[in-house]
C-alpha cells in the first residue's frame, strides 16, 4: 500500500516528468524541487521511498536521481506505454481508498456494489431507454 502510495504521488506532482526532460544525467533533489514545487524535505521523502522500491536510482557521487527503466517505460506521460492515469485515477482515487471497507467486508460478508466502487459521483448514470427490471444481459428480440 505504502509503495503505492508513493507511485501515485510521484504521478501527481510530476517527479517522473521531471526526472525524464532532465535526461540520463537526473536531477538532484534541490532541482527536482523547484520543478515540482514541493518543499524539500516532504520531497525528500517521497524520492527515498521511490528510490526503496526502485522506481528510482540514486548516484551516490552526483546526488542526481535517474528513472528506472520500467519507470521511464510505464510512468513518464511522454512514453508510448504510459500507464499512469490508469494508476493515478483508477487505482489511485477510485480503488485504493475504498479498500478500508476491507475489514468490515471480511466480518461481515457484505460488500459494496463492485459497480459503485467504480462510478464516477459527478457523472449522470443515464436512464433513458434502460428498464430497472429488464432482465440482464439484455434478450435478443429476434
Amino acid at each position: 500500500f505504502m509503495a503505492s502510495q508513493a507511485i501515485f504521488s510521484g504521478l501527481e506532482i510530476g517527479v517522473f516528468d521531471a526526472i525524464a526532460e532532465a535526461g540520463e544525467g537526473g536531477l538532484t533533489v534541490d532541482v527536482l524541487q523547484s520543478k515540482c514545487g514541493i518543499a524539500a524535505p516532504r520531497l525528500q521523502t517521497l524520492i527515498t521511498s521511490l528510490t526503496a522500491i526502485r522506481s528510482l536510482s540514486r548516484d551516490a557521487a552526483t546526488g542526481a536521481y535517474t528513472l528506472s527503466p520500467n519507470t521511464a517505460k510505464f510512468l513518464v506521460t511522454s512514453s508510448r506505454a504510459y500507464y499512469g492515469d490508469y494508476l493515478r485515477y483508477q487505482m489511485g482515487r477510485q480503488f485504493y481508498h475504498r479498500m478500508g471497507a476491507l475489514p468490515e467486508v471480511m466480518a461481515t460478508g457484505q460488500a459494496p456494489s463492485y459497480a459503485s466502487w467504480f462510478s464516477d459521483p459527478e457523472v449522470p448514470v443515464p436512464t433513458r431507454g434502460l428498464s430497472t427490471t429488464a432482465p440482464w444481459p439484455p434478450r435478443s428480440t429476434s
